[in-house]
């Protein structure tokens, strides 16, 4: 598959003349803006997974990877580039630069997804571990009640305390 291609592998330099317009500087600073919002949100959950950590904390891992989701999808703007098939005219003693959507851009497009799942994922599990707590708060407080109402010992010094054992 990438034998038809001769020019896999290689580097060249670019032409001095080339000039990189918006998209493809916007492109390259989403791209970066990427990898380090998601390597520390990646970094952060791995941690919480041997400390816990607020809920805020994870609300706001949440976001960052709805952020980083929106900012890995902005990178396939650099399609929209004059680098990438715009504009420009070359002669034949020059490399003709081409870009075409391959397995990196695909893999970019899936991350984008699984991006947004991550972030889903981590929202959905703070929403139920927030209603388990609740329910079992109104379970303990039904039980201290039920407590109250059941015990009938005058003697014993505390609530805490047994009178079956006293």
């Amino acid at each position: 598959m990438f034998a038809l291609d001769e020019n896999l592998g290689k580097c060249y330099l670019y032409p001095e003349e080339l000039e990189f317009d918006d998209y493809f500087e916007f492109a390259r600073m989403t791209s970066v803006f990427t990898a380090i919002t998601g390597g520390a949100t990646a970094i952060v959950l791995l941690a919480s997974t041997f400390c816990p950590f607020g809920k805020s904390v994870h609300w706001i891992s949440s976001i960052v990877l709805v952020v980083t989701a929106i900012m890995e999808g902005l990178t396939q703007l650099i399609y929209k580039s004059t680098f990438c098939g715009g504009n420009r005219d070359y002669d034949e003693s020059r490399i003709k630069i081409y870009c075409n959507a391959s397995w990196g851009s695909s893999l970019s497009i899936l991350s984008v997804f699984i991006w947004l799942f991550g972030a889903y994922s981590i929202a959905s599990v703070i929403e139920k571990r927030e209603h388990e707590r609740n329910s079992a708060q109104r379970y303990i407080g039904d039980q201290e009640e039920h407590l109250v109402v059941v015990s009938t010992d005058t003697k014993a010094s505390s609530p805490l305390k047994d009178p079956l054992l006293s």
